[in-house]
């Protein structure tokens, strides 16, 4: 069961990103290990159906007895659903298949604010919520992004992925939310392609509120499917490692942490 201890402040960051295969996942369970390993006390949710994050984390096994619709329709309580993994101060809360159908049971009064319920919950334990969002536009998501403190996007240097990021810009608009909380940083870096050193060197123009740090493209990265680990801790001296460092220290300063 998950470790307790009361926490006065809790900030909740969410990656999440339209165009899949961007290193979404990724970054969020990295990003979550390296805050645990600083002695913060972090929670992993993984909001995404396909379960990815929790199974990089193979240790966790989940009850398929409860569900997050459970708790969406106030039937179960959230925290029997988190599970500790073998980092300290690192919990998870793994996804499962009824993920599919929360849109259409948070399209309810009852449940529009489902998730500042569970964040308010979850305060008393975590200093860090880390949320990897499903690659949509829905009613979870919509909540993530009124919610969530800061939502960072992975986004590969080409126009077809800034053009996913210019999307979520724009539905940020129409809806009135908080454009100032949406961060992109360049993930999948390969410099040996000059249309990615070309972003990197001179970012189009709706995208200089880039983050510093960036995301090289590593077969260190893809070893974490093999090891099913987060990569600072089995690779921590890789480019990629030393990359993921960076980004954790900028998003930690952003967040005050």
């Amino acid at each position: 069961m998950f470790q307790k201890g009361r926490c006065s402040t809790l900030k909740t960051i969410g990656f999440y990103q339209l165009k899949g295969g961007v290193g979404k996942t990724a970054s969020a369970v990295n990003i979550a290990y390296l805050a645990a390993q600083e002695g913060i006390r972090t929670l992993l949710w993984d909001l995404d159906p396909q379960g990815a994050a929790a199974w990089y984390l193979p240790e966790v096994e989940c009850n398929s007895s409860l569900s997050v619709s459970d708790v969406i329709k106030r039937k179960k309580k959230l925290s029997p659903l988190i599970k500790s993994s073998k980092y300290e101060y690192l919990d998870i809360l793994p996804a499962d298949m009824s993920l599919r159908h929360a849109d259409a049971l948070l399209d309810k009064p009852k449940a529009q604010d489902f998730l500042s319920r569970m964040i308010s919950a979850l305060s008393e334990e975590y200093r860090l919520l880390v949320i990897d969002c499903a690659p949509s536009i829905s009613v979870l998501a919509e909540q993530v992004f009124e919610t969530a403190d800061n939502l960072y996007l992975p986004t590969i240097p080409s126009h077809l992925s800034l053009n996913s990021y210019e999307k979520v810009l724009a539905f940020f608009k129409q809806q009135e939310l908080a454009k100032k909380k949406v961060h992109v940083f360049y993930s999948m870096v390969d410099r040996r392609k000059k249309m990615h050193c070309d972003f990197l060197e001179m970012p189009p123009v709706k995208s200089r509120r880039m983050m510093e740090s960036y995301i090289p493209y590593s077969a260190e990265v893809e070893k974490m499917g093999a090891y099913r680990a987060p990569l600072n801790s089995f690779s921590p001296s890789s480019a990629a490692g030393i990359a993921y460092l960076e980004l954790w220290t900028e998003i930690k300063a952003q967040n005050k942490l």
